[in-house]
């Protein structure tokens, strides 16, 4: 009769070291679930605005400064250093200067153009200052 309470108890104590563990890893299981699934999310939404930019012509300043993989604020400085020495001159190059467009007091850039933009300073090693 003592054996066989001894083995009641044992078992239920086994049993319940189980489900504490089977719960306790259900639990670190979903919040590393949780963790991986919102970095898959974030990356998702990169790649997303990524292929939204590629697949647009015209761009807005936010999306060029992605584009180009640089902070807003520094290409808004680059515009205004450009800016600033284009009204200086009477002509230049084609693309040393950014080309963009007003529509409604709202810059645009087109796509094309910015590449451009690119290989010329990338040709003429050109460094920008901010």
């Amino acid at each position: 009769m003592k054996l066989n309470k001894l083995l009641i108890t044992s078992i239920l104590i086994l049993s319940a070291a189980i489900i504490f563990g089977s719960v306790w890893i259900g639990n670190a299981i979903k919040s590393t679930n949780k963790d991986s699934d919102s970095k898959v999310a974030q990356e998702l939404e990169s790649q997303v605005v990524s292929l939204n930019i590629s697949d647009k012509a015209l761009l807005t300043e936010q999306e060029v400064a992605q584009y180009l993989g640089i902070p807003q604020d520094k290409l808004n400085i680059i515009l205004q250093k450009e800016k600033i020495e284009r009204q200086k001159l009477s002509s230049y190059d084609t693309y040393r200067y950014m080309p963009y467009i007003e529509i409604d007091s709202e810059i645009y850039f087109l796509k094309n153009e910015v590449d451009e933009w690119l290989q010329y300073h990338s040709s003429n090693r050109s460094k920008f200052n901010t």
